[in-house]
């Protein structure tokens, strides 16, 4: 009779979220405990809070050493914002946010 009792291999010793295993047996026949890393979820639209398409859906560890071309979509608030939202009020936004409108100087 053969017992497949295995133990985690790693100090923490209770069944967290950070601490999630899979069972997996070597080309040797061993079976040993794998450790599955954290799910990621989307990133979000800052405004109404749907999925942003284009940006990857990593970590956040892993998104900061990618690249900005990588992070962001080529558009208006484009890592941030999602196209709804641009195509919907973005261009009033942009020249509020500017502070600046065509024509017109604020420091002389």
């Amino acid at each position: 009779m053969v017992l497949n009792r295995v133990t985690y291999r790693r100090r923490l010793s209770y069944n967290t979220k950070s601490n999630k295993v899979r069972l997996n047996k070597t080309p040797g026949g061993k079976l040993v405990m794998m450790y599955a890393k954290k799910k990621t979820g989307m990133t979000k639209c800052g405004d109404c809070k749907r999925d942003l398409r284009g940006v990857p859906a990593v970590r956040p560890t892993k998104l900061a050493g990618l690249s900005r071309r990588v992070k962001s979509v080529s558009r208006a608030y484009g890592g941030s914002k999602c196209s709804g939202i641009n195509a919907e009020y973005g261009r009033g936004r942009m020249t509020l946010s500017s502070g600046l409108t065509e024509g017109t100087t604020y420091w002389s």
